[in-house]
């Protein structure tokens, strides 16, 4: 996996926004156009969240990569896993990532929502996840906030993806040995222990679109 190509890219947008504060200036034009009234702290924590959205994608890759090696399944995860980060590497993606910290977003959007929806998949099969954390709620928040008709654009990524001969195949073997495969775990790596919802009632309610 190509992870730590990911952290430098992130590591480089977090330092630009830090310097040009491009994310906070665009939640101001938004929130003015929208007549929101937005205080100084309800902007952080709004760029603060996509921050750590973001983040998530190379730890959970990892993580996930990391249980699937100690359990012998790395071969039937690695595909799924490069399927994944497939979007984040394309050139030609929804939100060019020369628009800073938010040009990630809809990397990270597409990145989790295929790892959510391939764990998903294997519960609906199987009755166990393939990770113990639920992304659903963090996915839902990131799609509020990317937007039409940016999402539905990301979502028809998602559903390619998880409809191509890749991740298929993928899908077949984790059935093969679906029986062997327990719920990896995966701990929130900058949420802790606060539930998923808590964090974006916290971070992104002043936004009033969730």
């Amino acid at each position: 996996m190509r992870t730590q190509h990911m952290r430098r890219t992130i590591a480089d947008k977090v330092s630009e926004e830090q310097r040009t504060h491009k994310a906070a200036n665009g939640i101001r034009v938004w929130a003015r156009q929208n007549g929101l009234n937005m205080s100084e702290a309800d902007i952080a924590h709004c760029v603060q969240f996509a921050k750590e959205y973001i983040e998530h994608v190379p730890a959970i890759i990892e993580t996930t990569e990391q249980a699937a090696r100690q359990l012998g399944l790395i071969a039937e995860v690695t595909g799924f896993l490069q399927a994944a980060e497939h979007y984040w590497f394309e050139p030609n993606d929804v939100f060019p990532d020369q628009i800073g910290l938010f040009g990630l977003l809809d990397d990270a959007y597409v990145c989790l929502s295929v790892i959510h929806a391939m764990s998903s998949n294997l519960q609906a099969r199987t009755g166990r996840p393939l990770i113990s954390l639920d992304l659903g709620p963090a996915n839902a928040a990131a799609r509020n906030a990317i937007g039409e008709p940016f999402a539905s654009q990301l979502d028809t990524i998602v559903m390619q993806t998880m409809g191509g001969p890749l991740v298929q195949s993928v899908i077949n073997m984790l059935n093969q040995v679906a029986t062997r495969i327990p719920t990896f775990n995966t701990p929130d790596p900058y949420w802790g222990n606060a539930s998923n919802e808590e964090i974006v009632n916290l971070q992104l309610g002043a936004l009033g679109i969730f």
